[in-house]
């Protein structure tokens, strides 16, 4: 919300049309950015870290329309993988310009994701960072969400499917990485 008028002075000062909407619920931005889609709006950007990307992701793929990613987010994982700089006009100007890229998408039971899916230790950190109360961010969250996640964790048997090769293991994580780094930079 803190960042919200810096969003709005720099598109304006790019004289650029755009229509900025909240989120109030998780998941949120999956349906509003299928309704922006709906309504003929062509690029749809995520303005958050590496879940708001993730849910805009989920709703705009297979309709031909444009992500752009507006880095304010704890992780900025997949920003920082596309080189979108941390920096509101900076990251707004790319907005403006013309070039766009193509980027893979995975897909887990069919939902998608173009940061790093995964299960197992990792996702019980991300759990426990998304319901922190204290303010701590970046790195450090995470960090201390490890810490916390470390005391009652323990390895689990996980059967998967690769590319028709079935398998068992006993882990502690299984993730399939389409960046170089998830968690606020830390590298897979």
């Amino acid at each position: 919300e803190k960042y919200i008028p810096q969003i709005e002075r720099a598109l304006e000062d790019l004289k650029l049309e755009f229509k900025l909407v909240r989120t109030s619920r998780p998941q949120e931005a999956v349906d509003l950015a299928r309704k922006a889609v709906a309504e003929g709006f062509q690029r749809i950007v995520a303005v958050g870290g590496d879940g708001t990307v993730h849910e805009v992701v989920n709703g705009i793929s297979g309709t031909g329309a444009i992500l752009g990613i507006v880095p304010i987010g704890d992780g900025n994982d997949i920003s920082r993988s596309l080189q979108i700089p941390r920096d509101i006009p900076a990251a707004c100007r790319i907005l403006d310009k013309t070039y766009t890229r193509t980027i893979d998408v995975g897909t887990v039971n069919g939902t998608y994701f173009v940061g790093v899916a995964s299960t197992g230790f990792d996702s019980v950190v991300t759990e426990i960072a998304n319901k922190m109360t204290i303010k701590v961010h970046g790195p450090a969250k995470y960090t201390l969400a490890a810490f916390r996640a470390l005391t009652s964790f323990r390895a689990s048997k996980f059967h998967f499917n690769c590319d028709g090769k079935l398998s068992a293991e006993r882990a502690l994580l299984i993730a399939v990485a389409n960046t170089r780094s998830y968690g606020s930079g830390m590298m897979v």
